[in-house]
């Protein structure tokens, strides 16, 4: 492992250099923006001179830094101003919060499994959740970066673009480790709310998830809504055990 040998005073001296940081004032936003791109040149150049193993990732490490330090850089030019203060003590993982939302899709889509039939598509349902950006980010870049062979294609796809993102499985056991890791829960648990009995009218009956290339398991984040969409596909399959939706049956003796 290589080490460091930059202080996070020289960082904040290199990322964030401002001469006027004594009396701040309020600054076109042509200079700003010229400020800005002085900063991320110091901090480049800066990086560029230092050297660490391969591993060592230059650019997720400046625009991290940046991301992490500017807003405590801002609050400490109010140091009074103690809702700023209260906030930024505040401890959010994306992980923890994470491990919540994963406990409400899968409560969502359990929900969703025991409701009426679309006409138009009747073996698939979706869930919306109205998540901040970030969160979504946190888990489509750890998805991206993940070392986990599994978390490839053509088993898992990540994609993007200006309107959106989406992160979409094509195997059920990949969409039952991602709710395993997320959630903290064991598979059979995961499982368990992947199906359902139905009951009333259709007493016997049983839903369950289906995916494959076909029919993927999706998450599709949307930039302008500021909403995440949980796409799946299921199948139901009557109290003998024969498939009420459409799929490939076998019915030649074993």
């Amino acid at each position: 492992m290589a080490t460091l040998n930059f202080s996070v005073e020289e960082i904040i001296d290199v990322i964030f250099e401002d001469e006027h940081c004594e009396t701040p004032t309020k600054k076109p936003k042509q200079a700003e923006s010229e400020n800005e791109e002085e900063e991320d040149v110091k901090g480049k150049i800066y990086l560029a001179n230092y050297v660490a193993g391969s591993s060592f990732n230059k650019n997720m490490f400046t625009s991290t830094a940046k991301k992490l330090l500017t807003p405590l850089l801002k609050a400490c030019e109010s140091p009074d101003n103690k809702l700023v203060n209260a906030l930024l003590s505040s401890q959010i993982n994306s992980k923890t919060s994470l491990a919540h939302e994963a406990g409400v899709w899968l409560a969502g889509m359990f929900r969703k499994l025991a409701g009426r039939r679309s006409i138009r598509q009747p073996f698939y349902a979706e869930i919306h959740r109205d998540i901040p950006v970030d969160i979504f980010n946190a888990l489509f870049e750890a998805i991206k970066l993940s070392n986990d062979e599994d978390f490839r294609e053509p088993f898992c796809y990540v994609k993007g673009n200006s309107k959106g993102k989406i992160i979409s499985f094509t195997t059920k056991a990949l969409v039952v480790k991602m709710f395993c890791l997320l959630s903290d829960r064991s598979e059979d648990y995961v499982n368990g709310l992947l199906e359902r009995q139905l009951g009333g009218q259709r007493k016997g009956f049983t839903r369950k998830m289906l995916v494959s290339y076909d029919k993927d398991f999706a998450l599709v984040y949307n930039f302008k809504k500021g909403q995440l969409s949980l796409q799946f596909h299921y199948g139901e399959w009557n109290a003998c055990g024969f498939p009420m939706h459409s799929c490939k049956v076998d019915l030649a003796d074993n």
